[in-house]
């Protein structure tokens, strides 16, 4: 039987793919709350769902070839292009709603249930980003 050798760029998309699913069931939490979804949701959910198969393929290519393999490379470039644009569809659609709540509207309650969790949202999505971009850069 074969052991699986998982190196430290593997362990990193692994934590970087348990962040980007994180984010996705936030983003789905922030779009459920009445009135306040995303205006573009479709948009915001295939990025979502796109990045940890990006992740994924990522770390499956990490343990195959190496953290320096030209395939990995290209796909950990693709997960975090993917991860990033995420990450600006979330704030260009909910840039309006943190102007609102943090100048004018700060007692919608309604409002801060739907805009924290789109800013935990925002943070695990930073987070993923890093160790995909950490990852990139250790050696095996």
């Amino acid at each position: 039987m074969n052991k699986i050798k998982l190196n430290k760029c593997s362990y990193l998309s692994l934590a970087a793919l348990v962040f980007t699913i994180a984010s996705l069931i936030l983003i789905l939490v922030s779009n459920g709350v009445a009135g306040h979804g995303f205006a573009k949701f479709g948009e915001v959910v295939a990025l979502a769902i796109i990045s940890p198969i990006a992740v994924l393929a990522t770390g499956a290519l990490s343990v195959k070839f190496g953290g320096h393999h030209f395939a990995t490379v290209i796909a950990g470039g693709v997960a975090i292009i993917l991860i990033t644009a995420t990450l600006g569809s979330i704030i260009f659609q909910r840039s309006a709603m943190i102007a609102a709540q943090f100048t004018y509207d700060k007692v919608n309650q309604i409002g801060w249930k739907a805009l924290i969790p789109s800013l935990i949202a925002i943070g695990t999505s930073l987070i993923a980003d890093v160790a995909l971009i950490t990852g990139a850069f250790l050696k095996d």
